[in-house]
């Protein structure tokens, strides 16, 4: 045969034209090394063949074929013939899908490292880290998360996860979009569906909420039927997230029910109504919705649950200040006062009842202030101060009235030095800690000291957390306070309006800033 003639006996001519077929047919078989969409469709189809090797043969190689396969075996996992859903669901377990890609930044690396060995709660806490990175650079990983979970609940549990998560201003939104788009258009999982279908109404706010009220009624029916696929945890994110997109929409009615069902099932479940509960608030607080957060937090205080209402009534109290409605933090904290007995702050570490009683005083100088009450004004921050020397901003507000009298201006000014102290070292010390330099940056900055290191440090707590509009508030109050820069402090109060863009206090910041820049100009 020709394919046994010693190649020394082949003419040049013929040895080059062999090496250019041999070079062509190693092309062909790379190409044909990557399947088309229809070669694999055709292989999922033959997994229901009726010849038992036939099948046996589709799926030996849809298992070599592994990651190229992967999308549409999540697709066929649902598939009406049991036989290629139960052979898609057992490859599904087999193929191993990397959770990092070479792609992916350090940051998302060193989040995911060690993920596969992880308890189910610390995975969706590195869930929730990645929904946090700056730049939205962890929002691929997520949405990857969700797509390559085997475990249907887990997945579940991901995709909610990020629904709560979700970002609130356009350009998280829009990387949101993307990484949904670049993720999930190809998946077949139940929860990507979520995923997908939410991204179309958060980038389109005439677009029909129906789809996904479906989805949503599926999963609950699912829960109705005490489905293991299923749980009150992922029910109680689908409803809220619907409620929210119902309200944008302006459909009140249904946003309220659907909120109301949401609450029913969080308080209803036997474990944890608490945890529930509070992710529940955070979510619609993060959305300027207060009333319902603020009805969320109030039901765990009527739960009776001692290691949650304290904790309750102060977070219903700072988002109450927040929102320039002072009273009725006070009366949130008169409860927490209550509720402690001369305890620390149940369920914390750091907040006693003096810390407490310094932040009522702030709360009733801030209505002192409002009303013009000048006098009632200091008296509260004096009072504020005595629990706690601690209270920055009480330090702050003391500071900055006019006609403070001499010994309590020099009283005052040793107090900031001594705070300013104590967080300078806890920000040296933990060099990526952006809350301790912003801590820093916010009590010298709106007072006294060394500005150019208290920019130092504000500018350090926005490299870290590029995103955070209280980072950036504090950036702009240095400038404004502290730098006397107004045109600076307006421009980087304008980014934390746009980070935190239902922040009370941040906005009206934002207005005095270009109030004053305005002022500015006419002189």
């Amino acid at each position: 045969m020709i394919h046994n003639r010693p190649a020394a006996l082949v003419p040049a001519g013929c040895l080059l034209l062999a090496f250019s077929v041999l070079g062509f047919l190693a092309t062909s078989s790379a190409a044909s090394d990557q399947p088309s969409g229809e070669d694999i469709a055709s292989l999922i189809e033959q997994l229901g063949d009726p010849d038992f090797a036939v099948r046996d043969r589709a799926q030996e190689r849809l298992d070599d074929l592994g990651e190229a396969a992967y999308n549409a075996l999540t697709i066929a996992a649902n598939d009406p013939d049991l036989e290629i859903a139960a052979r898609a669901r057992y490859l599904l377990r087999t193929i191993e899908m990397p959770v990092v890609r070479e792609t992916d930044s350090e940051r998302v690396k060193n989040t995911l490292a060690e993920y596969s060995d992880l308890a189910t709660e610390d995975q969706l806490l590195r869930v929730r880290v990645l929904m946090t990175l700056p730049e939205g650079q962890g929002y691929r990983a997520a949405c990857r998360l969700a797509h390559i979970e085997n475990s249907v609940i887990m997945s579940k549990y991901i995709a909610t996860t990020i629904l709560n998560n979700w970002p609130v201003h356009d350009q998280g939104r829009t990387r949101m979009q993307e990484a949904v788009d670049a993720e999930l258009k190809q998946s077949g999982r139940q929860a990507a569906r979520w995923l997908v279908d939410f991204a179309r109404l958060d980038s389109d706010s005439k677009a029909d909420p129906a789809p996904f009220r479906n989805l949503v009624e599926e999963e609950e029916s699912l829960l109705r039927q005490r489905s293991p696929r299923t749980g009150e945890r992922v029910v109680v994110a689908l409803l809220c997230t619907l409620a929210y997109s119902e309200t944008l929409r302006g459909e009140s009615d249904p946003a309220r029910k659907h909120f109301e069902r949401a609450q029913q099932l969080a308080f209803a479940h036997p474990e944890s109504p608490a945890s529930f509960s509070f992710e529940m608030a955070d979510y619609f607080k993060s959305r300027g919705m207060i009333d319902w957060a603020a009805e969320v937090y109030k039901k765990v205080s009527e739960a009776g649950d001692a290691r949650f209402i304290s904790y309750a009534h102060w977070e219903l109290a700072e988002m109450f200040h927040d929102a320039g409605r002072d009273a009725e933090a006070v009366a949130a904290l008169d409860a927490t006062l209550g509720s402690l007995g001369g305890e620390r702050l149940k369920g914390s570490d750091i907040l006693s009842t003096e810390q407490v009683r310094a932040r009522k005083h702030f709360f009733l100088a801030c209505l002192a202030r409002d009303r013009s009450e000048d006098e009632k004004l200091r008296a509260e921050l004096l009072d504020a101060l005595k629990n706690d020397p601690n209270e920055l901003d009480s330090l702050i507000a003391l500071y900055r009235i006019p006609d403070l009298e001499e010994p309590v201006r020099k009283n005052v000014t040793a107090m900031i030095e001594t705070a300013a102290g104590r967080l300078r070292q806890e920000a040296n010390a933990a060099p990526e800690d952006a809350s301790a330099h912003n801590e820093f940056a916010w009590v010298v900055g709106n007072t006294t000291g060394d500005m150019q290191e208290a920019l130092k440090h504000a500018l350090r707590a926005v490299e870290l957390r590029p995103e955070s509009g209280a980072c950036l508030d504090t950036l702009a109050h240095v400038y404004f306070y502290g730098l006397k820069d107004i045109g600076k402090a307006v421009e980087t109060q304008a980014k934390a309006v746009e980070f935190s863009p239902h922040s009370g206090l941040i906005r009206q910041k934002y207005e005095l800033f270009r109030k004053a820049a305005s002022e500015q100009k006419i002189k």
